[in-house]
């Protein structure tokens, strides 16, 4: 399991998603959450009777700093692991936060898939931008995202990344919230049919905005982001 972050865990689950695409949570978040010593829940891991092969796809060993900014260890748990781990701890308490993290786990998963359909749809985006500019130039590309990007944010790619801490080489759509991912994922085909029939920018720009505005209906694609 690669243990280099896509997506930075950011909730009180201490969950996020990697570049192996492993949806993982912290051990140290578990131990939180249920309430266990975080010694006891790296013991129940390190001694768990599971298979190599099931250790090495679940398991990654990782680290934090502690109060004292000293490395400590911790796991990474993917949602087999995290099931193999808590499957013995008992209770009421124990039962909510089990149906909680497993609720938590199916979010991401469906984060995940949105992030690959606005992948794929990008490069149609891509190539009607190519098709409607001749000769095509690189600010015709970014132009573009930054519309998205502020109907969808309200912000640019680099105010977004300021805003959110992202590093200058961060592919911002990687760190876009559910929500705005899934509404990307919606505009973007729509946004490749307007540059070839809707030349004009400000033109495409309203339709957008207007289309966005009916997917952020509840139930359709979720609460208003800009």
């Amino acid at each position: 399991m690669s243990t280099k972050l896509l997506l930075l865990p950011n909730d009180q689950y201490g969950m996020g998603i990697y570049q192996s695409k492993d949806i993982v949570a912290t051990s140290r978040a578990v131990a939180d959450m249920f309430s266990k010593r975080h010694g006891d829940v790296l013991r129940a891991i390190d001694n768990c009777e599971c298979s190599a092969e099931f250790r090495q796809r679940n398991f990654a060993s990782s680290s934090y700093k502690n109060e004292q900014n000293k490395k400590q260890p911790m796991y990474l748990l993917t949602k087999n692991g995290f099931a193999f781990i808590v499957m013995g701890f008992t209770g009421k308490k124990a039962a909510h936060f089990k149906e909680a993290y497993i609720n938590r786990y199916e979010e991401m998963e469906a984060a995940l898939q949105a992030r690959y359909q606005a992948r794929m749809e990008c490069r149609q985006l891509t190539d009607a931008i190519k098709l409607a500019h001749d000769p095509v130039k690189p600010h015709h590309f970014s132009n573009e995202m930054n519309m998205l990007l502020q109907i969808i944010t309200g912000k640019n790619a680099k105010q977004l990344k300021t805003d959110r801490t992202l590093p200058d080489t961060a592919a911002v759509r990687d760190y876009l919230e559910p929500n705005e991912i899934s509404l990307l994922a919606a505009l973007q085909p729509v946004a490749a049919f307007l540059n070839v029939t809707t030349p004009d920018y400000q033109e495409r720009k309203r339709l957008l905005t207007e289309y966005a505005a009916r997917l952020r209906v509840p139930g359709i694609i979720g609460r208003n982001t800009a």
